[in-house]
């Protein structure tokens, strides 16, 4: 299970850089890492950050939404978030 999430992390990561990249591109500025893009990814099923997580660490620029149907899932997700200072994930 450990592997098929980290595949999954790694796919979305790929497919997430290839958008910001085309991203940076129309607008004619090159993306920085430190300067927020404007670009909000919503994780619908989110439950408690098994993939939103690497990928706000991985895109600080990006801004995450976790949405998930067991508010407990989201509150452990958000503390999750807090004690890795990703302020990128609400």
């Amino acid at each position: 299970r450990r592997e098929r999430k980290r595949d999954q992390v790694q796919s979305f990561a790929l497919i997430l850089a290839k958008l910001l990249g085309t991203l940076s591109r129309s607008n004619g500025a090159p993306s920085s890492p430190k300067q927020e893009s404007g670009v909000r990814v919503v994780d619908f099923g989110s439950g408690t950050g098994a993939l939103t997580l690497p990928l706000a660490f991985l895109f600080p620029e990006v801004h995450f939404h976790a949405v998930d149907m067991k508010p407990r899932s989201v509150e452990l997700l958000l503390e999750k978030a807090a004690k890795a200072g990703l302020p990128n994930l609400t």
